[in-house]
């Protein structure tokens, strides 16, 4: 180690004993403070929870909705890259909760919720942990973790898709959250003198696992790097914590094996087919993550059908696209405000501002208490925003610049929900602002905490100014289309569609609710690939000693017309 190192590293060690208990000016009085709060974590999350399914779609919804929950259901292939963390976590919880006797679409949309709750019980336990650098008062240190989880998880886009399962990007939230708090407690580990690696291998493990349901929560890995180089250098050059790194990243990543099996027992949702011919050729698939190996099942890691934008050139100019970024943050903390007028509505302006200047607040006093900190979630923020505006590298958004007459030069579709950890740790600083302003006028006005709290009511303008177009209570649309659709056509007839909204509340409703699986849905995108001809061929073929009923969740042959499997629509008062 070359002297700098070695200066660099005991400079970062003393100074991460004084962070990981306090500040170099507070200190914790006792043992029992500073445990973290579990049991109020876990309120809080339980909170948000009900919260979500208060607002819980009924039912289904267009985009990837439909596809989600049916895959979820039936253990099915989704979309490249197959999702099958998701798959395998919707699984579990669909017959966790199975005693309950819930429909499929509202287990599989809790599941979103739950996840989204947990999320934001980590993200108290990390605020909590921040907020100790700010004061010595366990109570202020509750309820300003508890403002900011409010927060953060009634942001528009945080939370309509946590009411919702249209995404995976809740499990992706929560894995966030969990390697934030992982790291909290490797930097507390630090000041009680214990350089503890297996935490470091740990998260590790969650990084390439959770690569199994989406290469978002990935995008943790250079906070978590910048955050270790900062706090304590010395233990990247420890060579144990790169085997062990290596063993839990190959063993997290496995979880891909998952695609070639269930896609070999052919699953009526199996899109790509991602079959391998033997396991050697599907592990190196896995290790190598699509770059050797197993065909089918690179092509589905690397997404190769959607055939991703470069970076150059830019399919709109780069401040468009940051502009578009802009409208989506606008939309979060008041989006019933003119909720129609998609771009910086007059009286919905005021409150963003507002809760600009609220999450400037609590980032700069995030970074004069507590620098390590603010450097993760600094970094954290920066690259699931302008990091992600740069890569994704959108066409001009749904409803930017609608001057832009041509639709072709637009996203199908508004892309929020792309950004939506920004949005929830943006929310995590607004409410770090609301606490640290609840302190400084109790400390400056002579007021005390008590009769300053009024100022805490800020927290609850996203909950009030949201609600109305975050709830999804009454969304029956995609289902009703999907049934009357299914429902107008004679026994055996085929129905050609084209995109996802077209097609996917019909699988929904054929292979979940078991209504006109008699039809044959034709994907018309779908018919220049071999797999899916294939699949069709299977589909169609008479029945002769085989009985679909036996499995309904693999393609067998024909599946007959059965008009006592007609369920009317959902009646709603």
């Amino acid at each position: 180690m070359s002297p700098d190192v070695s200066k660099l590293s005991r400079t970062r060690s003393k100074g991460t004993e004084a962070l990981a208990n306090g500040s170099s000016s507070l200190k914790v009085t006792g043992a029992a403070d500073s445990e973290p709060p579990y049991i109020v974590a876990l309120a809080a999350g339980l909170a948000v929870f009900v919260l979500y399914a208060a607002t819980l779609a009924p039912t289904t919804a267009f985009w990837d909705t439909s596809e989600y929950i049916a895959t979820g259901e039936i253990m099915g292939i989704p979309h490249p890259p197959g999702n099958p963390l998701f798959v395998v976590l919707a699984r579990a919880w669909s017959i966790l909760l199975s005693p309950l006797g819930l429909t499929a679409a509202v287990k599989i949309n809790l599941f979103s919720s739950f996840m989204s709750a947990a999320a934001h019980a980590f993200w108290f336990l990390v605020v909590h942990h921040v907020l100790r650098h700010f004061s010595e008062k366990q109570s202020f240190r509750l309820i300003g973790a508890t403002a900011a989880v409010l927060v953060s998880a009634t942001a528009f886009t945080v939370w309509n898709q946590s009411n919702v399962n249209e995404k995976v990007y809740t499990v992706s939230l929560l894995t966030i959250a969990l390697l934030s708090w992982l790291i909290v407690r490797w930097q507390e580990n630090l000041g009680r003198g214990k350089e503890d690696d297996n935490l470091l291998i740990l998260m590790v493990f969650v990084l390439a696992l959770s690569v199994g349901n989406h290469l978002m929560a990935f995008l943790a890995a250079p906070a978590i790097i910048l955050f270790v180089l900062w706090v304590h250098p010395r233990t990247l050059l420890n060579w144990r914590l790169y085997v062990g790194g290596l063993a839990a990243a190959i063993l997290g990543l496995s979880i891909h094996l998952f695609l070639p099996i269930r896609a070999g027992l052919g699953p009526v949702i199996n899109e790509g087919a991602p079959t391998c011919p033997d396991i050697g050729s599907a592990i190196t698939a896995v290790v190598s993550y699509g770059k050797a190996g197993c065909e089918a099942l690179s092509e589905a890691l690397n997404r190769t059908q959607y055939d991703k934008p470069s970076l150059v050139p830019r399919q709109a100019p780069l401040t468009d696209q940051f502009l578009n970024y802009l409208q989506y943050f606008d939309w979060q903390w008041a989006r019933s405000l003119e909720g129609e007028q998609g771009v910086f509505a007059r009286i919905r302006l005021p409150f963003t501002m507002l809760f600009t200047g609220l999450g400037i607040w609590g980032a700069v006093e995030h970074y004069r208490r507590d620098k390590a900190g603010f450097i993760y979630i600094a970094t954290l923020f920066a690259t699931l925003s302008v990091a992600l505006i740069y890569y994704l590298n959108f066409k001009y958004g749904y409803s930017l610049l609608a001057p832009v007459a041509d639709r072709s030069l637009h996203e199908v579709r508004e892309r929020d929900y792309f950004f939506v950890v920004s949005f929830s740790v943006w929310g995590l600083w607004a409410g770090m602002g609301i606490a640290s302003l609840w302190k400084e006028t109790a400390d400056e006005a002579g007021l005390g905490l008590k009769k300053a709290s009024p100022i805490l009511l800020l927290a609850l303008i996203p909950l009030g100014l949201n609600w109305s177009w975050a709830t999804r209570t009454y969304d029956y649309a995609a289902r009703d289309w999907a049934y009357n659709l299914l429902m107008s056509v004679e026994p055996y007839s085929v129905l050609f569609t084209n995109g996802d909204n077209d097609t996917f509340p019909l699988w929904y409703l054929q292979e979940v609710e078991g209504i006109r699986r008699d039809v044959t849905v034709i994907v018309t995108s779908y018919l220049n690939t071999d797999w899916y001809t294939k699949q069709l061929k299977r589909l169609t073929e008479p029945c002769h000693d085989i009985d679909p009923a036996s499995d309904w969740s693999v393609i067998q042959c024909q599946r007959p017309y059965d008009p006592s499997n007609t369920q009317a629509a959902y009646v709603t008062e």
